[in-house]
């Protein structure tokens, strides 16, 4: 007599018959492909099953020759070191190039501010020049009006 209940074999069966089909194997369709069983036990054996082909998947990808991991090893190390070694190298350039980039812009600063100076200058002595014809233009008005003869009374 067969044993009673849903086994892990069973469960193997139902998800290999689903992938087979092109389905996705869930709980629920293993259910429904074995015709019996509890969600938590289909779950509990579908579970195992990951844990176990995830055990073999990485015990594959390990039982890499050591000469061979050796060789990746030292490939790996190398793509790094002229990665770095570029990474400084493009690091100098960009300090460089933002270094004259800062003097030229530190000398248009430079010359902006001495134009800015020149022209102060130039209005100050604009106003004073206005100032000056302003007094002379006063001084001129009041000396002809005193030449004038005032109202006669």
């Amino acid at each position: 007599m067969p044993p009673k209940g849903v086994t892990q074999e069973l469960v193997e069966k139902a998800i290999s018959a689903l992938e087979a089909r092109g389905k996705t194997p869930s709980v629920r369709a293993v259910r429904k492909e074995l015709r019996t069983g509890s969600s938590t036990t289909i779950s509990r054996h579908m579970a195992s099953l990951r844990t176990a082909q995830a055990s073999i998947a990485s015990d594959e990808k390990t039982n890499i020759p050591e000469e061979l991991a050796e060789h990746i090893q030292s490939l790996v190390a190398e793509i790094w070191d002229v990665s770095i070694k570029t990474a400084a190298s493009r690091t100098l350039d960009l300090r460089s190039s933002i270094h004259q980039q800062a003097y030229q812009l530190s000398s248009k600063l430079e010359q902006a501010q001495e134009c800015m100076k020149q022209m102060n200058e130039n209005i100050k002595r604009l106003h004073d020049l206005g100032d000056g014809a302003l007094m002379e233009s006063i001084n001129d008005k009041e000396n002809t009006e005193a030449d004038e003869p005032g109202p006669t009374e």
